[in-house]
Formats: structure tokens, C-alpha cells, sequence
């Protein structure tokens, strides 16, 4: 399973739980439940690669190793009645325009979200030697340099 909650935020609730718990208003069941749908369908697209999870006001923030520093990162925030994803990611430095330049968009739907992780992850430089994120690019037709 690719997606993991970092061990800094929870030891004992799992992405999947945090994301499912009903004991929240409705506007916030319901983007759990369309996170649970995209995490499902990351984690049945990336088999081997680890992307370690904080959450911040339902939003995911995705990181390639577990570190309690939350610097480099991409975040994921579902629309709650309009079945869409919001992406951020900051650019690498050398890469950037200015200090902390962030790239934004709007996924569709689930497979456009892929699509979306798939970019941001490439975009970001943290997952460079990913063997399944090069393959994944590939597999979509995503452009990536190296």
C-alpha cells in the first residue's frame, strides 16, 4: 500500500480511517469519501513507491519520506459536492520563479487526479529515480525530462 500516514502525525489511525470517520459534518463526510475514492485508486496504480501522508484541514500532504518537516510537498484537497481535486506543489528552487512558487490545478475526476499526482510528483524532483513513477509517465503519456 503506497499511501501511508506519516508516523510524526498518527501511529495509530490510518489514512483510510481518518478519511472515513462519520463523526464530522456532512460537507466533511462527504470529501472523505471522495479522498478514500482517489487513495484507492493511487494506491492501485502505484504498488511499490510510498507516499507518506500528513493531513491539514482534510487536505492530504503528500511527502516522499517520512519526515516531521513539512517542506517539500504536494497537497490534495477534494471538492466535497463537485467530484473534484485540487493540487499544489511547491517548485523545486532552481525551478522557481521566486521563493516559494507553488504550481496549482483542477483535476475532473478520479483518473485525471492520477494523471495530476503523476505530474506533481515528477515536478517536484523528490521522486526522481522512481522507477514506477517513470513508468506510470509512460503509461499516461507524461512528459518527463530525464
Amino acid at each position: 500500500m503506497p499511501i501511508i500516514r506519516s508516523k510524526y502525525q498518527s501511529e495509530t489511525t490510518t489514512i483510510e480511517e481518518f478519511y472515513a470517520n462519520e463523526d464530522v459534518g456532512m460537507a466533511l463526510v462527504r470529501l472523505g469519501k471522495e479522498m478514500l475514492k482517489l487513495i484507492e485508486f493511487i494506491n492501485k496504480n502505484f504498488i511499490e513507491t510510498e507516499l507518506f501522508v500528513f493531513t491539514s484541514h482534510y487536505r492530504m500532504c503528500i511527502q516522499a519520506k517520512d519526515s516531521e518537516r513539512l517542506e517539500e510537498f504536494i497537497t490534495i484537497n477534494a471538492s466535497p459536492f463537485l467530484e473534484n481535486y485540487h493540487f499544489h506543489y511547491k517548485l523545486p528552487i532552481e525551478k522557481s520563479p521566486w521563493k516559494d512558487a507553488w504550481i496549482t490545478g483542477k483535476a475532473e475526476s478520479i483518473e485525471e487526479g492520477l494523471i495530476f499526482l503523476i505530474k506533481s510528483m515528477i515536478g517536484t524532483e523528490k521522486w526522481k529515480s522512481n522507477k514506477e513513477l517513470k513508468s506510470l509517465a509512460k503509461k499516461y503519456n507524461i512528459y518527463d525530462k530525464d
